[in-house]
């Protein structure tokens, strides 16, 4: 899917969120100086999505629109933005290097058309300077700056920065210096982005690199830098800030230790059991009900393995990686059915399946299996146990969509946006008795998200809960 198509699919969520979390993420005092970019917010989509189809287009101004607004706030919002547009866009997927730009230069554009334009704040500009103090340090972000002069690479940092670098803070800083800290493995591909931004090649920078302390240790490096240029396009500073996030690299490390031994060590013990549970069900001596422990025994290791499963695609959404899916010739009406009788097995005569068209085809089998699976699975979790779970699976124009009903107490709508969230379940989860990662809807959304669909949720006191599973069709 292009950039613009998912900037299109996202752009109501991306609406929402941003609205949710500025009234919590921007500090009170900062609402109260003046407007932020609420009455412009649409306009600025409408430009980044126009500019995503085209990266030529020009970026529409806000102008003279912009002269009411507070720039302290509007700052801060728009870096809000940033992480929203980010967040939604990188959700399972990796953005191309050129996507990225895209999205920067069109936010970074609005920052400073905003600044030239918004109104300051009356208070006195060391108020201002306190908060942005107060955001780089509860962020726990270092700081930094370039004036080039001579052309010579120094840099004016703040205190955070040499705490993170682990650098002398009495010393002059350059790049030269800097470079001589990095790990080898890392210093060409930072060198060359840093020279590419200060010789006006690049107007933005990303990097991730291995630091020596002074006392030997190692730290890893989030690094992020813009140029500033004058009228002619010259540029005349680099500005840039660096967050230290060696121990999510150290939890990343051991999450991926953790994903390969679910791989083999426990993986290839499960799919053996599984093996002789068959052989035994399907030619061993017939036990009359006796066989229902065997079917038992089958069907937990299935819900093991999809466990397992849904925690390898975790750790390949996490890693930017789209879920891998594989096509095969078949009928997704048949795949339904044939999920909803293993559910069965499980959860009893609980699931009503209907169908409406002919779903005949070449379909990712194995992955709507699992969409089946766990969205069913959930439904029996979190409804009403004395009702029954309803699946209706038919298209819609050049969509296949699948809706998954369940009676019972609605979800609060604050929690609508994080329910895809990795790790998230129900609240009342313990008085069910469920079990599980709280993967499922995650991966679901990966899913749907390889195929260039969607999730709806709709849920209303007095009408349960419905999950559509979107996707075009073909």
């Amino acid at each position: 899917m292009s950039l613009a198509d998912r900037l299109a699919t996202e752009r109501r969520r991306i609406v929402e969120s941003w609205c949710s979390r500025a009234g919590t993420e921007i500090p009170a005092d900062i609402r109260a100086l003046g407007p932020g970019i609420s009455t412009v917010l649409e306009d600025i989509l409408e430009s980044l999505l126009s500019r995503a189809s085209d990266p030529r287009a020009a970026r529409q101004p806000v102008g003279r629109r912009a002269r009411g607004l507070c720039v302290e706030r509007s700052i801060l919002e728009l870096a809000l933005l940033r992480r929203v547009v980010f967040g939604f866009l990188e959700s399972g997927s990796t953005l191309a290097p050129e996507e990225r730009d895209v999205i920067l230069e069109t936010l970074d554009g609005y920052t400073d058309d905003i600044v030239s334009n918004a109104t300051p704040s009356h208070e006195p500009r060391h108020y201002a300077n306190e908060w942005l103090e107060m955001a780089v340090r509860a962020g726990g972000i270092g700081a930094w700056r370039w004036d080039p002069g001579g052309g010579r690479f120094e840099v004016t940092r703040n205190d955070r920065y040499n705490q993170i670098m682990g650098i002398d803070p009495t010393g002059s800083w350059t790049s030269d210096k800097l470079y001589k800290i990095i790990h080898p493995d890392d210093v060409a591909a930072v060198r060359a982005k840093f020279e590419a931004l200060a010789a006006g090649r690049a107007d933005h920078y990303e990097a991730l690199y291995r630091v020596r302390h002074r006392d030997g240790s190692i730290h890893w490096i989030q690094a992020q830098g813009r140029s500033v240029r004058d009228e002619a396009g010259d540029v005349v500073r680099l500005t840039g800030a660096v967050r230290d996030v060696t121990d999510e690299m150290i939890l990343r490390a051991q999450r991926d230790q953790l994903v390969a031994t679910l791989s083999h060590d426990i993986r290839n013990p499960l799919a053996a059991a599984k093996a002789n549970a068959e052989l035994l069900r399907r030619f061993g001596p017939r036990m009359g009900d006796q066989d229902k422990p065997l079917e038992t025994i089958v069907s937990n290791l299935d819900r093991a393995d999809r466990m397992i499963g849904d925690l390898l695609d975790m750790s390949r959404m996490e890693a930017g990686h789209k879920l891998e899916l594989h096509w095969c010739d078949g009928d997704l009406a048949k795949i339904a059915f044939g999920a909803v009788r293993e559910l069965s097995t499980v959860h009893g005569d609980r699931f009503r399946l209907d169908v409406a068209g002919d779903f005949g085809g070449r379909w990712p089998c194995e992955a709507f299996q699992r969409v089946v699976e766990n969205l069913a699975t959930n439904a029996e979790k979190y409804g009403d146990p004395a009702a029954p779970v309803a699946l209706h699976l038919s298209r819609t124009g050049k969509s296949v969509v699948l809706a998954i009903h369940n009676e019972g107490a609605p979800i609060p709508p604050e929690l609508y946006k994080g329910m895809c969230e990795p790790y998230v379940r129900g609240s009342d989860t313990h008085l069910l008795g469920s079990k599980g990662w709280g993967l499922g809807l995650t991966v679901v959304r990966g899913i749907a998200q390889a195929l260039g669909g969607h999730i709806e949720i709709e849920s209303r006191e007095g009408h349960g809960t419905t999950f559509r599973f979107v996707f075009p069709a073909g």
